[in-house]
This record gives C-alpha cells, sequence and structure tokens, in this order.
C-alpha cells in the first residue's frame, strides 16, 4: 500500500469516482511510477490535487495498460467537499503515494489475531498425502493440504518444493507433454467465507512461471451450499507473470452467494514444460491486500485436519474386537476412511471418530488409516 518516492502527473482525470478508471502521465525525474513501485494489480494508497483546492484521497487498483491506468476501488476523502464523494477535476494534477490523513496501517491489516486468510495452508506448509514427494496428476487430485491439481490433455507433476529467500515452501507444478490447461485451486467451506457476502475482497499470491506469462485467476461460488458439483463464476482477470517470484493482487466484491462457499483457481494454457510455482496465497475480507497472514505450524495442521488425516493402530490376535478411534480434529463432516489392512472393517462413522472391528488377525500388526471429510 505504501511505496517510497512514488508520484506521478495525471494529464486529465476529469470525473473521479469509484469504479473509475484515469489515465497516469509520468513520474517525474527522481521519482517511480505506480506500476514500477507496486505491480500490476496491486492496490496503493493515492492523493491527487490540482494544486487548486480538489484533493481527493483514497485506494486504487494499478493496471498495467499503455499509457498505464488506475481504476477506483475507494475514496477516503474529499477536500473540498468533505465526505468521500467523488471530484471533477478540471486540470492537471499529481498523484502521490502516502497515507491519507485519519488513515492508520494497523485497522487496515485487519484483526490481530484470528482467521484473517480464508485459504488454508496458503504457504503450502502442510503435506500429509506426500511429505514432499513427488507426485503424478493425470486428472484432479489432491497435493499438498487444501489444494488439488488438475490437469487437461496431459499429465503432470507436483511437489512441495523449498522456496526462495523469504519463503519456507512453494508448491511446484511441472509442465507435461500435451497439457492444455492446468489448475490449482481450492475450495473454501461456506462457514469460513460466509461473512464474505456482497463485501469487497482481496486475492494475492506469490508465483513464477518459467515458460507461460499468463496466470489466470478465477473466483466463483458454489451453487449449492458446500457442493462444488456446479460453481458460478464471482470474478476472474489474468496476471503477466515472469520467471522470479514475485506477489499478484486482485480485488472484488465476492457478490450475494458467498456464503455457499468460495472456490479459488489459478490456471495456465498449454504447459508442456517448464515449471510453475506457488506461495503465500491468500484472500482476505477489504478492498485491498495486506502483508501474508504467518500462522503456527500447529494452527495450520489443525485446519487441514478438519478436511483429512491419518492415524494409524496396532491390530491384535484376538477373534474379534472393537476399537474407538477418535479423530485429532473434528472433521467438517462424516469422513471417508480407508485403511491399509483389509481384514478390518469401520463403522459407527461420523465427524469425530469411528470404529474398527477386526477378525482374528497378527498380534502387532501395524495398521494406518485416512480420513478424508474433504470439500
Amino acid at each position: 500500500m505504501l511505496k517510497n518516492l512514488v508520484k506521478m502527473a495525471v494529464p486529465n482525470p476529469g470525473s473521479v469516482a469509484v469504479g473509475s478508471t484515469i489515465t497516469l502521465g509520468t513520474a517525474p525525474t527522481g521519482y517511480q511510477s505506480f506500476l514500477a513501485a507496486f505491480g500490476a494489480g496491486a492496490t496503493a494508497f493515492f492523493m491527487l490535487s490540482d494544486g487548486a483546492g480538489r484533493t481527493l484521497g483514497g485506494v486504487w487498483t494499478v493496471n498495467s495498460t499503455t499509457p498505464a491506468t488506475a481504476t477506483i476501488t475507494e475514496i477516503l476523502f474529499n477536500l473540498r467537499l468533505g465526505g468521500t464523494a467523488g471530484e471533477t477535476f478540471s486540470s492537471a494534477c499529481t498523484a502521490w503515494n502516502t497515507l491519507p490523513a485519519g488513515e492508520t496501517l494497523v485497522p487496515r491489516l485487519g484483526q490481530l489475531s484470528g482467521f484473517r486468510n480464508r485459504l488454508i495452508n496458503g504457504a503450502m506448509q502442510i503435506d500429509q498425502r506426500n511429505g514432499g514427494a513427488l507426485q503424478t496428476f493425470a486428472s484432479y487430485g489432491y497435493s499438498v493440504d487444501r489444494w488439488l491439481v488438475s490437469p487437461v490433455g496431459g499429465t503432470v507433476t507436483g511437489q512441495r518444493v523449498a522456496g526462495p529467500t523469504g519463503y519456507q515452501y512453494a508448491y511446484q507444478i511441472n509442465g507435461g507433454a500435451g497439457v492444455t490447461q492446468i489448475f490449482f485451486q481450492q475450495r473454501i467451506e461456506s462457514i469460513n467465507c460466509a461473512d464474505l457476502v456482497n463485501k469487497n475482497v482481496a486475492l494475492s499470491v506469490v508465483m513464477s512461471n518459467s515458460t507461460q506469462g499468463g496466470v489466470s485467476w478465477i473466483v466463483g461460488h458454489a451453487n449449492l451450499t458446500d457442493n462444488f458439483g456446479s460453481v458460478t463464476t464471482i470474478a476472474s482477470g489474468t496476471w503477466t507473470v515472469t520467471s522470479s517470484m514475485v506477489p499478484y493482487q486482485a480485488t472484488f466484491n465476492a457478490g450475494p452467494n458467498a456464503a455457499n462457499g468460495i472456490i479459488i483457481t489459478f490456471a495456465v494454457g498449454a504447459q508442456t514444460s517448464g515449471m510453475w510455482k506457488i506461495t503465500e496465497a491468500q484472500l482476505e475480507s477489504g478492498s485491498y491486500a495486506t502483508p501474508f497472514e504467518r500462522m503456527s505450524i500447529s494452527e495450520t495442521l489443525a485446519m487441514c485436519q478438519r478436511y483429512y488425516q491419518t492415524g494409524d493402530w496396532v491390530s491384535s490376535s484376538q477373534t474379534y474386537y472393537n476399537v474407538m478411534v477418535h479423530y485429532k480434529v473434528t472433521k467438517r463432516a462424516a469422513a471417508t476412511v480407508t485403511n491399509s489392512r483389509s481384514i478390518a472393517t469401520f463403522g459407527g462413522i461420523n465427524g469425530t471418530g469411528f470404529f474398527y472391528q477386526n477378525a482374528m488377525d497378527s498380534a502387532g500388526q501395524n495398521a494406518t488409516y485416512a480420513a478424508s471429510a474433504e470439500l
């Protein structure tokens, strides 16, 4: 939201209101442009003044057009008229990146504790299924916890890898022969996004791609609560992505059906080779993106285990016995449970656990299970 030495001429702003797009000019010597400072799709504080009493402050989204433009997402003050009304400028202006009067950064960061980021495992820390091992995807399937990979036209591989400096992990998807599209997505449970109905929200992510310059983002809502078999698009766009890991941002209104559950999708086209890396994905309430919300590893693991977990037991040589297994974290719904020893049968499965009934087995045999309540 704030960078050093950002200042630009605005030749003819005209009528400025929320939703309007204005054309920016050039940055004076010694200053940088909003596009150079923030990057395309980012949001930034601005103050726009003609030096003759008309001064407007607020938040805008930086666009990557030529000439550069900015789209107003919020007006915080109007010096001449008071309040948050728009303004009409009849002459050239100057735009600065500055913190408007009365604004502080702390409230804009959201709550100091709690669930600000609605995407779980956005930093790709938890990988219960694979432990960082390479996976092959011929169709859609779960990768690191909460994230789905879905290729079209061919097979890809994916793996949690070490991130660049400042990022512990990233998820890397490797292109494959015949691939026409790759989707990387997360489904957000309705209980975690019901409060976003008709609110402005910000999507941000850090990514790179060695061969595909365009990465699309698509946000949709489930047409039935927590049922993503049918989805309606809320908003979409495309970022120009390079081979360097840098942040990208977008803002939109979540609309009236966000309470059904939201699906976030990042997509590329025909990635037949090269690497696509993603980390620090975040969806939050507000008109612009704030710094990535870092949580302890135990908090992130517990949130992931609401949807998926593994566990084990040791078998017995008794003819029959029943054992109750309690989940580490209560699941969002009755889980689908699979096990490594076919001799065991499961019953009483619900959101808190299950029991298994074993015919006589060799004593001391390790047995494992996986419980999935994914959306």
